[in-house]
């Protein structure tokens, strides 16, 4: 039985930049929103572990990964929007304030059966979010050629 653990690390960077948009409808609440940027850079450190185990019908190798993700660019932020119906010269602008970006613990598992052919499964989860929960499953079968 082979049990491999070793640790990840990742950098991510992100930068977005959005034009200026109008919301359709005439209900006189569609909303301007301005220009928009967003820049993130992220790291994430964890780690992987896996387990063999040989039975007569293939091999089942279950993993299970553990991961920190820290944003540090893309904090708290302001969204300036303007109504869309409102024609006067200077329109009033107001602003509303995004959320704190996440920094929170990820873990997932999977399972692969090789022999030809590999089933897996993997589902993750965001864990200690204040506002939210977060799951995420993925199932599939795989031929390899």
């Amino acid at each position: 039985m082979i049990r491999p653990i070793g640790p990840r690390a990742t950098v991510r960077y992100r930068r977005v930049a959005t034009g200026s948009y109008t919301e359709q409808g005439d209900t006189g609440l569609e909303l301007r929103f301005m220009n928009d940027r967003i820049t993130s850079v992220q790291s994430t450190i964890g780690v992987l572990a896996s387990y063999a185990i040989s039975t007569n019908w293939g091999v089942l190798v279950p993993q299970l990964n553990a991961d920190w993700t820290h944003e540090y660019d893309n904090g708290q932020r302001s969204i300036y929007v303007q109504f869309a119906h409102d024609n006067r010269p200077i329109p009033t602008t107001f602003s509303f304030q995004t959320d704190k970006p996440d920094r929170d613990l990820g873990t997932g598992i999977v399972a692969v059966l090789p022999n030809g052919w590999q089933a897996f499964a993997n589902f993750e989860t965001l864990l200690g979010h204040a506002y939210f929960d977060n799951y995420i499953g993925t199932v599939g079968i795989r031929l390899g050629l």
